[in-house]
């Protein structure tokens, strides 16, 4: 299920707020890589900009980084190419999630 991820290398975390749904939820467990240490292609990403975890859709286009919330109610940010490294850490690529919701 981890695909070609080492099962070693995979972290565990847990999905707080809306900005991923429909995609993701609140309280959705999420299985990470975090061999990956760059955006080395699309996909969905746990990384830090400035002193937030985040957990967004990142596109990596000719330009520039797109930063994607899934929910259509937060803007898309961007990140010229030249700022990336300055501007965020990245520390893993979503595999996989796991839907989870409390019962009490």
């Amino acid at each position: 299920m981890l695909g070609s991820a080492d099962p070693d290398h995979v972290r565990i975390f847990e999905c707080k707020g809306d900005a991923m749904a429909p995609t993701l939820h609140e309280g959705d467990v999420l299985f990470v890589d975090v061999t990956v240490q760059e955006v080395n292609a699309d996909g969905i990403y746990v990384f830090t900009r400035g002193t937030q975890l985040l957990v967004k859709r990142l596109q990596l286009l000719s330009d520039r980084l797109a930063v994607i919330s899934d929910n259509k109610k937060y803007e898309r940010d961007n990140i010229p190419l030249d700022e990336i490294e300055q501007t965020i850490t990245i520390h893993g690529r979503v595999i996989g999630r796991w839907g989870f919701e409390r019962t009490s």
